[in-house]
């Protein structure tokens, strides 16, 4: 009974050993096939023949793992007929050794059960068995953890522009906008092209005259006009009749000098007429009593008025007028020594166009109003230094500032420009200097003073 036991479970063990090898078996193709699946239907589209391979080796690996197992299966079997048959075996030796207990088993009580013997070795594998019934669904299993998050796949092509959709209704108008802000002014246009000369427009009507206005001042004499031509002689009149002699009147007082009258016009140049006889010399005549002034005659009606007459020729441009010439240069310092805080004098005067310059306060006085230039030149002695300035109405205008290193050092010079009122002064002042003799006079191109007017008027 024990050995029977022992059988049934070794045949229930490898029963639910080959189930569970099927059951796996099933699972891992099911597994295998859904990616398969999976796979097949993902890159359908793109990789037929991809998948048509990948389906070929699915194939080809579960009729390998198929022939595995079956033979398996039937190891399996044999050994687990060996088994059987070692049972059997034992049990015909046991009951013919107690054939008097087997005779009586009912009698005997049932003894306790054994202890659970130690496995035994793997029979052989029995045959397939049939395909079982589907088993009842089992209960859903809990929710399985949450898979990390994929990588984020490659993007797709871009696909073709789609059809142009049908264009929307208009919709209603919006209310008027706000005026904007004034822009800035735009950059100014380039000119345009010069119309055409429009036609002249006819000549107006003449206005009436005007009031006539207020008698205006005396202007600037003109230019004297060009000269104009002779007139037409007029006819001779009547000779009148010969009056009597009146007396010789008294001697008039001179009266005063009247104005030079115009030149008249130069006649031809007569010829050259013969000499007369010398006539004597005869008596001196009585003077005659003035004759009685006569009355005065009756005054002409006056004429209509002329027509208003051309008008003439504009006149030649007037000469320009002469700028007043105003210059001088004064030469050489005189002293020549102990000049600080002093008006320095220029004695030797080489021009002094305008009579200017004084050698006597060595100050230059403005004849003429306008703008002058002065330029002032000194040539120090060696190792001396003075500081002197050209002065308009004591307003310093130019500064020269030299200190000499050498023997007898170069000249240095400064200038200046100014506008002078008619009686302005312009001199020039020693601020500084050295003592004993500062400058030495060189010649004629040494120590100097000059100006010169530039422009008259007033600004």
């Amino acid at each position: 009974m024990i050995m029977g036991d022992y059988i049934m479970s070794t045949d229930a063990y490898y029963l639910n050993k080959t189930t569970d090898a099927k059951l796996k078996m099933t699972r891992k193709n099911g597994k295998c096939a859904t990616c398969v699946n999976v796979i097949g239907i993902s890159i359908l589209a793109i990789l037929v023949v991809i998948g048509v391979s990948a389906m070929t080796a699915v194939l080809t690996v579960r009729l390998m793992e198929t022939n595995k197992l079956e033979l398996n299966t039937s190891e399996e079997n044999k050994e687990h007929s060996n088994k059987r048959n070692f049972g059997r075996n034992n049990t015909n030796e046991t009951t013919e050794t107690n054939g008097s207990v087997s005779d009586n088993t009912e009698e005997v009580a049932q003894g306790e059960k054994g202890n659970v013997g130690e496995n035994g070795p793997q029979g052989i594998r029995g045959p397939t068995g049939k395909k079982g019934e589907h088993g009842e669904k089992g209960t859903k299993g809990n929710k399985g953890p949450t898979g990390d998050i994929g990588q984020k796949g490659q993007m797709g092509e871009h696909g073709p522009v789609g059809n142009k959709g049908p264009n929307g209704d208009i919709g209603e108008i919006g209310h008027k906008g706000q005026m904007g802000e004034m822009g800035s002014a735009g950059k100014k246009g380039n000119m345009g092209e010069k119309g055409e000369k429009g036609l002249t427009g006819e000549k107006g009507q003449l206005g009436v005259n005007g009031p006539n206005g207020k008698k205006g001042s005396i202007g600037d004499k003109g230019q004297r006009g060009d000269k104009g031509p002779f007139g037409d002689k007029g006819e001779n009149g009547d000779r009148g009749q010969t009056g009597n002699q009146g007396p010789v009147g008294e001697k008039g007082s001179i009266g005063d000098k009247g104005q030079r009258g115009d030149n008249g016009i130069a006649g031809r140049k007569g010829g050259n007429g013969n000499f007369g006889v010398k006539g004597s010399v005869g008596d001196k005549g009585v003077i005659g009593d003035k004759g009685p002034t006569g009355d005065k005659g009756p005054t002409g009606e006056s004429g209509n008025k002329g027509a208003i007459g051309e008008k003439g020729l504009k006149g030649s441009p007037g000469e320009a007028g002469k700028v007043p010439v105003v210059v001088f240069r004064a030469r050489n310092v005189g002293p020549d020594s102990d000049l600080s805080n002093t008006i320095i004098k220029f004695p030797n005067v080489a021009i002094n166009y305008g009579s200017g310059y004084d050698t006597s306060t060595g100050k230059f006085t403005a004849p003429q109003a306008g703008i002058y230039l002065f330029i002032l030149q000194i040539c120090l002695e060696d190792t001396h230094n003075v500081l002197m300035t050209l002065r308009a109405n004591n307003n310093k205008i130019g500064v020269l500032n030299e200190k000499n290193s050498h023997d007898d050092g170069p000249c240095t010079s400064t200038s200046a420009v100014t506008v002078l009122s008619k009686g302005d002064s312009v001199w020039v002042y020693c601020d500084s200097a050295s003592a004993g003799d500062s400058v030495w006079n060189a010649g004629e191109n040494g120590n100097s003073f000059s100006g010169v007017l530039l422009h008259t008027g007033t600004l």
